[in-house]
């Protein structure tokens, strides 16, 4: 499969994401209002994972038009993609204690792919300048917003407590 394939793909699948977001809102208790700390963070984190992917999945294709050499498009996007990655935890964390909320992602995820995925992304900064780290970061991305989407999902039929 070729990069403009996947990322077109990836393009999809962060729209399906974000639409479906709409019936997570709508089903269960959250349709009342009674929206608790943690599933409003969560929707959060589900929209931004979302949209987030789109937009990294989309900038190679305005990108590329403006630009003769492809590599560093690669580099950049993949250093920015990096940094993103290593950021937005520690706004997450900060968001969720404002809000008395809990971040609940598990640890193995984080260390068996998110944590890796940054090391790759950084050596195809640094080094390779390939499309292919690239898009695993976006798809780094599409599989947190599926996960969050899926736990705010189970989690819309637990009772009121």
């Amino acid at each position: 499969m070729h990069w403009e394939s996947a990322l077109a793909s990836a393009i999809e699948v962060a729209i399906a994401i974000s639409g479906f977001s709409g019936i997570v809102a709508a089903v269960g208790h959250r349709s009342t209002g009674s929206w608790t700390p943690d599933d409003q963070l969560r929707l959060r984190v589900l929209l931004t994972a979302s949209g987030i992917a789109g937009a990294f999945a989309f900038a190679p294709f305005i990108l590329l038009d403006t630009q003769a050499e492809v590599g560093p498009i690669w580099r950049v996007g993949s250093g920015v993609m990096a940094a993103w990655l290593v950021a937005i935890p520690f706004y997450r964390r900060r968001q969720a204690a404002q809000r008395g909320a809990t971040l609940d992602a598990p640890l193995p995820i984080l260390v068996g792919l998110y944590v890796p995925t940054i090391g790759v992304l950084l050596f195809n900064t640094a080094v390779l300048g390939a499309p292919w780290p690239y898009v695993l970061g976006v798809v780094m991305q599409l599989f947190v917003a599926f996960t969050t989407f899926v736990r705010l999902l189970l989690d819309s039929w637990r009772n009121e407590v």
